[in-house]
C-alpha cells in the first residue's frame, strides 16, 4: 500500500512536467503561426486565455481521471495557469512590445508576472504567515473559577517535515502561557512509513517547548491523516476518545466540524464552546465569496474559521498552522495559519 501511494506521487510529479512542457509548447505553436509584425492582439489573447484555461481543464481532467485523485487533481490546476498560461502571456507580451504594441505587451507581461508572483505569495510566503487570533469568552458557569482560564486551539499542524516553522507555533503557544492546550487533530502526514516515524519523533520533541507545561495539560484527539494512535505516547498528551477530561464550562474538541452541524441548524441548544479544525479555512479564499473547498458540510462561512454564536453555544473552527500535503498544492492565499486563544471566565461589571 506504501509503495503504490508513493509510485503515485512521483508519476503525478512526472505527469505535471511533461503535460507543462507539452502545453508550453503547442501554446508556442499557435501563438507562433503570426510572426511579430502581424500579431493580431484580439487573436492573440484569445489564444493566450482560451488555450491557457483548455489545457489546464485538459490536464485537471487527465490527472482526476487517470490518477483517481481530487487533490492531485488541483494540483494541476494550479501548475496549468501558473506553468503554461501565465509564461505564454508573458511570452506573446514580449512579442506584442517588439512589434510595437507596448500597452498591450506590458499587459501581457503584467498579467504573466502577476500568476507567478500570486503562487510565489500563496506557496512561499503566506503558509508562514501565523495569525494570532483572540476571543473572550464570558459565561456564568465560570463564576466557579478561582480566575479567567486561558486555553489554546492547535489545529492541523498536518506536516510532512518538521521544522522551524512548528517550532515557531509551538513557541508562541508557549509565550501566551495558556492554562490549557487543546490539539484538534491531524498532526504529521507522511505516506512511507519510515518517514512517518522519524517525523513523529521530532513532532513529540515540540512538546519540550511548551515550559512551563500548561497547568490544565494538553489535550488532543485524532484527525484524519493521523495513522498512528500511539503519536503521543512518551509525551505529556492526553488523547481523549468519548470522553470527558473536565467539569465546569463544556468546551467540546473534535477535528472535523461537522459534529456542530445539529448546534448550527438549532436542532440542539447547550450553553459550550465546541472547537474543530480539518478545513484549514478552505486554503485558498475567493473574496466576496469564501473558500470554493472546505470537505465539510458546515456553512462556508463556519468553515472558513473563527468563532459564531448560536444561542449560548459558540462554534469555533480553526484555519489551522500546517497544509494539506500529499498531492495537494500547497498553497494558502486569502488564508493566513491561525492559533486561537480563548479567555473564559464570569460576567464582570463592565459586562
Amino acid at each position: 500500500m506504501i509503495a503504490r501511494v508513493v509510485t503515485r506521487e512521483f508519476v503525478l510529479d512526472v505527469v505535471l512536467i511533461v503535460l507543462d512542457l507539452l502545453g508550453l509548447v503547442l501554446g508556442a505553436r499557435l501563438l507562433g503561426r503570426r510572426g511579430v509584425e502581424d500579431a493580431a492582439l484580439l487573436r492573440d489573447a484569445a489564444i493566450v486565455v482560451g488555450f491557457g484555461l483548455g489545457w489546464t481543464l485538459t490536464m485537471t481532467a487527465f490527472v482526476a481521471l487517470g490518477l483517481h485523485t481530487r487533490f492531485g487533481a488541483m494540483r494541476a490546476a494550479v501548475h496549468g495557469i501558473v506553468f503554461v498560461a501565465a509564461p505564454l502571456a508573458i511570452g506573446r507580451g514580449v512579442l506584442w512590445c517588439m512589434g510595437g504594441r507596448v500597452v498591450s505587451g506590458i499587459a501581457g507581461i503584467a498579467a504573466g508576472v502577476i500568476v507567478g508572483l500570486v503562487y510565489a505569495w500563496s506557496h512561499l510566503v503566506e503558509p508562514y504567515r501565523l495569525e494570532i487570533t483572540e476571543h473572550r469568552i464570558v459565561t456564568p458557569r465560570a463564576a466557579k473559577f478561582a480566575r479567567t482560564i486561558e486555553v489554546a486551539l492547535v489545529a492541523d499542524v498536518q506536516t510532512d517535515a518538521v521544522g522551524p516553522w512548528e517550532e515557531q507555533v509551538f513557541r508562541a503557544v508557549a509565550d501566551a502561557r495558556p492554562d490549557l492546550v487543546l490539539l484538534a487533530g491531524d498532526y504529521v502526514q507522511h505516506a512511507q512509513r519510515e518517514r512517518f516515524l522519524v517525523e513523529r519523533e521530532r513532532f513529540r520533541a515540540l512538546f519540550d517547548l511548551l515550559d512551563p507545561w500548561p497547568p490544565l495539560g494538553v489535550i488532543a484527539v485524532l484527525g484524519d491523516v493521523d495513522p498512528d494512535p500511539t503519536i503521543f505516547h512518551g509525551t505529556r498528551v492526553r488523547l481523549l476518545e468519548d470522553e470527558t477530561a473536565f467539569d465546569g464550562y463544556p468546551i467540546v474538541l473534535g477535528h472535523a466540524p461537522d459534529f456542530a452541524i445539529p448546534v448550527i441548524d438549532g436542532r440542539v441548544k447547550i450553553e459550550a464552546l465546541l472547537l474543530a479544525g480539518h478545513t484549514h479555512g478552505g486554503q485558498v479564499v475567493v473574496p466576496g465569496f469564501g473558500p470554493p473547498v472546505t470537505l465539510s458540510s458546515v456553512p462556508r462561512d463556519v468553515a472558513r474559521g473563527d468563532l459564531h454564536e448560536y444561542g449560548l453555544a459558540r462554534v469555533c473552527v480553526s484555519r489551522g498552522t500546517g497544509m494539506e500535503r500529499g498531492m495537494a498544492p500547497r498553497v494558502r492565499l486569502f488564508c493566513r495559519p491561525q492559533l486561537v486563544f480563548f479567555t473564559i471566565g464570569p460576567p464582570t461589571a463592565q459586562d
